[in-house]
């Protein structure tokens, strides 16, 4: 998807603007209701997708000029915006199950956001080319067997509790972002957002198991803490060291 967009001499909406709508999925089953469809539209300052049955809309969320667009298993649509790369479920509940940018992006948005979030190719051209280039290079080359973990600041609570369950649900995900799963305890520890740091703590102590020693030192440097706000995850922690205790002690 990246590639086909700076493929492009000149970089242009995945909607342009003379199409009216473009459905993106039709025959969605929506409880006590007719089938109804996923529909992309395009409009000056943003496009739009919304879930509606002979255009009228039950669902609609808003998006900075969609680039590109691709139906997973019709079940999954993965965006790339002008903000961001994303993904949904494409079901009645239209649920985001992911959103990345970095810095560089964060940035160049900020820029068009100022120019009135008007459609620019010039802009575009400009900027996208340069910043896609360096995603494909670093974030999603061909030796990396997974995407970037996904933003976590700036997030709903809501939204951070799926990105939390999420992860440590995916075996492949818990391994390898093991530092990103830390560095995001630490801001829901920090933020007292419960409900994000009760998965996450427990998934960590878990992972002790595996001889995590960035897990241990975690655990370690911030006892003092969890002891006063989770003495339940302290109390197993330490049974979980003193079993491997035990077992590196036997054998």
């Amino acid at each position: 998807m990246f590639k086909k967009i700076i493929d492009q001499e000149d970089i242009k909406k995945a909607a342009p603007s003379n199409e009216k709508k473009i459905i993106l999925k039709d025959k969605v089953e929506v409880e006590d209701s007719d089938l109804h469809e996923f529909v992309l539209r395009p409009n000056d300052t943003y496009d739009e997708i919304s879930l509606e049955r002979n255009d009228i809309c039950k669902k609609t969320s808003s998006f900075s000029h969609i680039l590109s667009y691709k139906l997973l298993n019709n079940q999954y649509l993965i965006l790339i915006s002008m903000e961001a790369i994303e993904i949904y479920t494409l079901n009645k509940n239209f649920i985001n199950r992911y959103f990345w940018n970095n810095d560089e992006w964060k940035n160049i948005y900020e820029k068009f956001k100022k120019r009135d979030e008007i459609y620019d190719i010039e802009f575009t051209n400009e900027h996208y080319k340069q910043l896609i280039e360096g995603i494909l290079k670093d974030e999603f080359d061909d030796s990396n067997h997974s995407i970037p973990f996904p933003n976590f600041m700036g997030q709903t609570i809501d939204r951070r509790k799926e990105i939390a369950e999420d992860v440590i649900n995916d075996n492949l995900a818990s391994s390898k972002f093991r530092i990103e799963i830390i560095d995001m305890l630490k801001m829901a520890m920090k933020e007292n957002c419960d409900e994000v740091v009760r998965p996450l703590i427990n998934n960590i102590i878990e992972s002790i198991q595996d001889h995590s020693v960035d897990s241990m030192t975690f655990i370690s440097l911030n006892l003092a803490k969890l002891c006063d706000d989770y003495p339940d995850y302290v109390v197993k922690y330490i049974s979980y060291t003193s079993y491997l205790d035990s077992f590196i002690y036997k054998y």
